[in-house]
């Protein structure tokens, strides 16, 4: 007895196709959203990890560390995050780094290729350093590439720097980090956040209080708006351009967001293109892939999202370490 076999009909089967449509439509969006949270938190990870190497810099030296410059004092150029090194479990980069001797630069002429952490030239080890991709300084939000072509003003090259996402806040008030503007990076009235130019600043110096003051806060670089990954100082051009641990635009207090940031410039302000009017707050502003604001770590170690949409006074506030301001808890 032979039996009838019957499949789909063309109906039934582009009726299972809509339905497998309709629920990718209503997944896909939670899969996104899951997948968003888990890089906010990857994101607020990184920050608490730096509030806590922050304290604990803070307990081991009396101090914070400076935004920018040696521990002799002068403008070399060592950023805050190359002294945080030993309290995020980097000791061996920081132990490889000199950064009080300017022989021992963030790059040369024309590039090193292949630097090495423990080569027995200071140069290549600072260079190596600055190559080396460490994600405690990387958003996992940002769409970051792992190693840019960069030039200083010095006219020194790192061919594999490594960009981060991460600003230490130096300021509630400035909107420019340019050099036509005169600002004194180390006793500015202006330079009123917990960073500075080789000058250090500790809790006793936060009268505003540890939570309602900002420490770090996460600014996305745009590395390839020239199409060239040059700063805006040696003639080529512009970009926003954030790294870690040290460069050599710092001596001459040149491009200090690359290392700083300031809560004078709105968050998440509209980009602007190299050149125009307002590229300099846009560069110096903090900004995040996160959909609406961005993430701060708070000198108590705390961390806190910050809406786009938070009020210039509350804003300001949050940037000043000793500025009297009452700021919201919401």
């Amino acid at each position: 007895m032979s039996r009838e076999r019957r499949g789909f009909t063309l109906v039934e089967l582009l009726v299972v196709i809509a339905i497998i449509g309709v629920l990718i439509a209503l997944l896909l969006p939670a899969v996104q959203q899951a997948r968003e949270a888990a890089r906010r938190m990857s994101c607020t990870n990184n920050l608490k990890q730096l509030g806590l190497a922050l304290h604990n810099h803070h307990d081991t030296f009396g101090e914070f560390p400076r935004g920018a410059g040696s521990p002799n004092g002068s403008a070399y150029g060592a950023m805050w995050s190359a002294y945080l090194l030993p309290f995020i479990e980097q000791n061996n980069i920081f132990e490889a780094l000199t950064l009080d001797a300017e022989g021992a630069n963030w790059g040369s002429g024309s590039g090193i290729s292949n630097a090495s952490i423990t080569s027995t030239s200071t140069t290549e080890r600072n260079v190596a350093a600055i190559e080396t991709v460490i994600e405690a300084f990387r958003c996992p939000s940002a769409p970051l590439e792992k190693h840019v072509r960069d030039k200083s003003t010095d006219n020194w090259f790192a061919l594999q720097r490594s960009p981060a996402t991460y600003l230490g806040n130096c300021s509630g008030t400035l909107t420019t980090d340019s050099s036509a503007a005169g600002i004194d990076w180390t006793n500015g009235a202006d330079l009123n956040g917990i960073f500075r130019n080789s000058k250090t600043l500790g809790f006793s110096d936060v009268t505003d209080g540890t939570s309602n003051t900002v420490a770090f806060g996460e600014a996305v670089p745009d590395l390839r708006d020239t199409g060239a990954s040059e700063d805006r100082n040696n003639g080529s051009g512009a970009q926003k351009d954030h790294w870690h641990i040290g460069g050599d635009d710092i001596d001459v207090t040149r491009d200090m967001s690359e290392m700083l940031g300031t809560l004078g410039v709105a968050i998440n302000s509209t980009k602007v293109a190299p050149g125009a009017s307002g590229f300099d707050a846009y560069e110096f502003g903090y900004n995040s892939q996160h959909p609406g604001g961005a993430m701060f770590c708070l000198t108590d170690g705390s961390v806190r999202f910050l809406a786009e949409t938070t009020d210039a006074v509350t804003r300001k506030g949050f940037g000043t370490r000793n500025g009297g301001e009452v700021v919201s808890a919401n």
